[in-house]
């Protein structure tokens, strides 16, 4: 299996995207959110093609995005949050998927990996 790497923005991204869970919606929200994203690292190391998986026109080609929220359905239903809305920006590096940030959806990200 692949192994997995954050990079200093991503590490940044989740504590940011953790914090403001628990803030909003407490304790058990942030673990649930914890849970997903690291389901969603670990699908990205099983298959890094795996269904969701998209390029988009205005990255470069090895950049790749992943919705987390394809990752939903793997966690038990007591755990599974609501509506995520984070994409995970990554591109393989040898036997290494490369974490390059974790963005809401809703920004431009593009503009956030530029």
């Amino acid at each position: 299996m692949r192994r997995s790497q954050l990079t200093t923005g991503a590490r940044r991204d989740v504590a940011t995207i953790l914090a403001w869970s628990e803030d909003r919606f407490g304790k058990r929200q942030r673990r649930l959110y914890r849970l997903l994203l690291e389901r969603a690292f670990a699908a990205l190391r099983e298959d890094p093609d795996r269904p969701g998986v998209r390029t988009d026109p205005d990255l470069p080609p090895d950049l790749r995005l992943y919705p987390i929220r394809f990752s939903r359905a793997d966690l038990p239903p007591a755990e599974r949050v609501g509506r995520p809305r984070h994409v995970v920006a990554f591109r393989l590096e040898g036997d290494a998927v490369v974490i390059l940030r974790v963005l809401d959806e809703a920004m431009d990200v593009p503009e956030h990996l530029g």
